[in-house]
């Protein structure tokens, strides 16, 4: 059996790739899984890592405006088809996995031309646009966010199935967690991150938080900062760190941080969405609006309208609102109860199995014939 990934240019869509990988392994573990991908996305640093054999194409996402950059992208667009008809024709995969983005556009579209059985994963609630053009012509759609149904073609084949999330992240205990940071039963503890590399605009406003107050902020927070930014950030506080606040450069035991967590400030990717969701932690989100098609406020908002966050944006954020609305959260316990639960209500543990009954249905289809 053999599978093809699609999967590349941001970890939003290479990390659903991977996690829907290591499922189908587990499942079949004498299946051969390839990724497609580009050699300047980030998944030619991800997917070696994880041990998945990685082919090229040269597919770029195209700039919203005419230039002779957009021209020049049209130029690879095409060289991509040939590239992926190559790749297709000689690895002959069974079936073609998409997650998403530019790469995937190319692939699974020679992939349908050639009745290879086809399935696009769509995290975000607002889809992407290849996954908007593709919808209609793959075999089946699985999707993260149930508000996405609507955003796609009528004629698409849709079943919401959720993220797959790490293993580690739905066995992890949270009293045994709150005692490996140093918790006890009546710390309120809030965790703050913005992804690996961080955010220095959000980081500014943690700044201003902390250095307004310097005598403790009523509750323990874990804050980190993202590593190119840890050492400005340490220097700006100058010494002056609140007491009960821990500020690490990255969150490496971020499951423990999670599953201790009674509140959460973060971005509104969609595997941190789920990751949120699985563990029920009541979150204010800050979207991102540096993302294409400002997705991560179509999950904020998602999440924001069954109860289980609350959305700040960007651009109306200063120290004392958030510190506001983080009091407003962890001083109302029936507050943080309704928003856990309504998160729970919206976490989709079986994702994997899943997305494991659709992949293995398409499989079946393809050995008798089918296709499309």
């Amino acid at each position: 059996m053999k599978i093809l990934m699609a999967a590349g240019g941001t970890g939003g869509h290479i990390n659903p790739g991977l996690a829907i990988a290591r499922g189908i392994m587990t499942a079949h573990p004498q299946a051969e899984i390839r990724f497609v991908g580009t050699k300047h996305g980030l998944e030619a640093t991800l997917v070696p890592r994880e041990g998945y054999p990685l082919s090229f194409v040269e597919a770029r996402g195209f700039r919203r405006k005419l230039t002779w950059d957009t021209v020049r992208t049209f130029g690879l667009m095409i060289r991509s088809f040939f590239q992926a008809g190559r790749l297709l024709r000689t690895w002959k995969p069974d079936l073609v996995i998409g997650t998403g983005g530019y790469v995937c556009g190319p692939v699974l579209t020679v992939a349908v031309l050639r009745r290879i059985p086809t399935l696009i994963h769509e995290s975000n609630a607002l889809p992407g646009v290849t996954t908007r053009l593709l919808a209609p012509y793959v075999d089946r759609v699985a999707v993260n966010f149930e508000d996405s149904v609507a955003r796609l073609s009528p004629r698409a084949r849709i079943r919401v199935t959720g993220n797959p999330v790490r293993p580690s992240i739905m066995t992890v205990d949270r009293e045994a967690a709150r005692a490996r940071l140093g918790l006890g039963r009546s710390d309120l503890l809030v965790v703050v991150f913005f992804g690996s590399l961080g955010s220095e605009t959000l980081n500014r406003t943690m700044l201003e938080m902390l250095l307004a107050h310097p005598g403790g902020l009523g509750f323990r927070l874990l804050f980190g900062t993202g590593l190119k930014h840890h050492e400005k950030v340490m220097a700006a506080l100058d010494g002056k760190v609140p007491p009960g606040v821990d500020i690490q450069p990255y969150l490496y035991e971020v499951d423990d941080a999670l599953a201790s967590a009674d509140l959460a400030v973060c971005r509104a990717g969609a595997m941190t969405s789920g990751e949120l969701c699985t563990l029920g932690v009541p979150a204010i989100l800050i979207p991102s609006p540096y993302v294409a098609d400002n997705h991560q406020e179509y999950n904020a908002r998602s999440l924001e309208a069954r109860g289980a966050s609350v959305v700040v944006l960007e651009k109306h954020l200063s120290g004392e609102l958030l510190f506001g609305q983080m009091r407003t959260i962890l001083e109302d316990r029936d507050m943080r109860r309704r928003m856990s639960a309504a998160a729970l209500k919206l976490a989709r543990r079986d994702a994997g199995s899943a997305i494991g009954e659709m992949i293995d249905g398409l499989l079946r289809k393809g050995k008798g014939g089918a296709g499309r």
